[in-house]
């Protein structure tokens, strides 16, 4: 009980000093709900539904081939949240919602004109930690407690996979995670969640990939440079993200031989909702420790399962 407060908290202190009229940032003042929230997109629905918040809809994401997503669509489902197409401004004014919430997207941050007419708008900025983002929900819902009590298992989660791998060979291992980008690959930054994630689990990065990359985390590099992100453990994000690229383990000009390479979910490692976080590090002990195979869709609705039955003591 004494870490959940502590990390309330660090919520509370994280969200003070921010600049005015960021979209990203919860306006003083703003009467807090946690009734009537619109979701722009799925992930966002996700976030608040592992706080105690369902939503009255939630926007589907606009891309496909991406197992976390096909997740996030039957945990809803399951939950009784209508899914809807994304960008229909009319959707959301009829449906009359006290608070809207969505990821900072471009698509999103054009429409914010309208959507402000409609109701109060909160952006999360996706790029922030992934509990500094859950923070921010908690504020604008009311559910800080609950966000703070699942960040302290979240980080237990992450201190007790460090612990077992401090004890591996693959202690302090150099992790790479790239992609196949039609004809490019992307190679990606530290500003991405899970480049905090692999931090904490005493894991490191190619020197490449140690910057944050481009606004989106990434940066194209040609298949002649690719060698140069090659590390002791290679992952390659699999998706929506290929864009009909050639799959990038067992490429001829990305010979991994004798290293240790695995394909994961982009949406999955590219997102910093709990069930990203949870999803990465079930690969990361499947690959690591247990020389398994990667999550899966029904991995991932089973995980998500276990996350509420945690909250509710079970």
């Amino acid at each position: 009980m004494r870490a959940a407060a502590g990390v309330l908290a660090m919520i509370m202190i994280m969200l003070s000093g921010c600049a005015p009229g960021d979209p990203t940032v919860p306006p003083a003042g703003r009467q807090v709900t946690d009734r009537g929230v619109w979701a722009l997109d799925e992930s966002t629905a996700l976030q608040l539904l592992s706080i105690g918040v369902t939503p009255t809809h939630a926007a589907r994401n606009p891309y496909t081939g991406d197992l976390l997503v096909d997740a996030a669509y039957q945990i809803l489902g399951q939950t009784g949240v209508p899914l809807v197409e994304p960008g229909r401004i009319e959707l959301v004014a009829e449906a009359a919602p006290e608070l809207i919430i969505g990821t900072s997207f471009p698509g999103h941050v054009e429409l914010l004109p309208q959507l402000e007419q409609i109701a109060p708008v909160q952006l999360i900025d996706d790029n922030a930690a992934w509990a500094d983002q859950l923070g921010t929900l908690a504020a604008v819902t009311g559910h800080e407690e609950q966000a703070a009590a699942l960040i302290g298992r979240l980080r237990a989660d992450i201190g007790s996979l460090a612990a077992r791998l401090e004890a591996t060979p693959h202690a302090g291992a150099v992790v790479s995670v790239l992609s196949a980008c039609g004809q490019q690959v992307c190679a990606y930054g530290n500003v991405r969640a899970f480049g905090g994630l692999l931090t904490e689990l005493g894991l490191r990065r190619p020197p490449p990939q140690q910057d944050r990359g481009n606004e989106w985390g990434y940066r194209e590099v040609s298949y002649e440079l690719v060698s140069e992100h090659r590390g002791e453990v290679n992952l390659s994000l699999v998706g929506s993200v290929n864009r009909g690229g050639r799959p990038l383990l067992g490429h001829p000009m990305f010979d991994t031989s004798g290293l240790v390479g695995a394909e994961v979910d982009f949406n999955a490692w590219y997102g910093a909702g709990p069930l990203n976080v949870s999803w990465m590090l079930a690969d990361l002990e499947a690959v690591l420790l247990e020389d398994g195979p990667t999550m899966t869709v029904e991995d991932g609705v089973r995980l998500w399962q276990r996350m509420l039955s945690r909250r509710s003591g079970g």
